[in-house]
């Protein structure tokens, strides 16, 4: 092998076994990126580099430069699950499993190691866990203030809070959000206070005050009726 390139991250060359006067290449491997060009190098009678030199001849002896790339296929998507692959490369692992608001019921957090072919594998055979969404605790809102339709409400629903009956506020009705960490958004400002109720007033009859008294008024004319109550003063 190449003195120096062996221990070289992402480094591979064709010179194993190579005999005087033979030449090869140091170049990067899958899952690699190069700068710069592919390294040609000479079996010689160099005795530094393992009788290696560069070509063409008075190159500099060096080891091309590669650079991991990263894996962009394979990350977990699955609902509930996080993870911290961004930006993993060839070679590294990263880790996955429940994402806040969601708790694993069955199985654990994985291991994913980021392959040459630029893909995510996850190491473990039972593959990703199973999650399940976490209940948010409805806040205790001042009186006047329906939240009944929020209770049972788990990560990523959706419920509305209301003012209740004989009770105003603005604008009134408010949609709530069950997030992370067990709790609502979105209930900024929820507040409602006693509608204003205006009281009828009962309606009385005008009354006329006589000099004298009408029986007409006070329907004793009727078939049948006798009375003597005409003419008499008031009170």
């Amino acid at each position: 092998s190449v003195s120096g390139f062996a221990t070289s991250d992402g480094v591979r060359t064709t010179c194993e076994g190579k005999k005087f006067k033979q030449s090869c290449s140091a170049y990067c491997a899958q899952g690699y990126a190069m700068t710069g060009t592919m390294k040609s190098l000479l079996c010689d009678d160099d005795e530094a580099n393992a009788g290696f030199v560069g070509l063409p001849e008075g190159t500099t002896f060096a080891a091309p430069t590669c650079t991991a790339k990263p894996c962009i296929y394979g990350k977990p998507t699955k609902l509930g699950i996080s993870h911290d692959c961004e930006g993993a490369t060839t070679g590294t692992t990263c880790t996955a499993g429940a994402a806040d608001g969601f708790t694993i019921t069955s199985g654990a957090a994985v291991t994913l190691e980021c392959r040459a072919s630029g893909v995510l594998v996850i190491t473990d055979p039972a593959g990703l866990p199973t999650v399940a969404p976490q209940p948010c605790t409805v806040p205790t809102y001042p009186t006047g203030v329906d939240a009944g339709a929020c209770t049972g409400k788990t990560t990523g629903q959706t419920c509305w809070v209301y003012c209740a009956s004989g009770y105003s506020g603005t604008p009134g009705l408010w949609e709530l959000t069950c997030g992370a960490g067990q709790a609502f958004t979105g209930d900024d400002g929820v507040s409602c206070a006693p509608t204003r109720r205006l009281e009828e007033t009962a309606k009385q009859p005008s009354l006329r005050r006589l000099s004298t008294c009408d029986s007409t008024l006070t329907n004793l004319e009727g078939t049948g009726l006798a009375n003597d109550c005409s003419g008499k003063a008031a009170g």
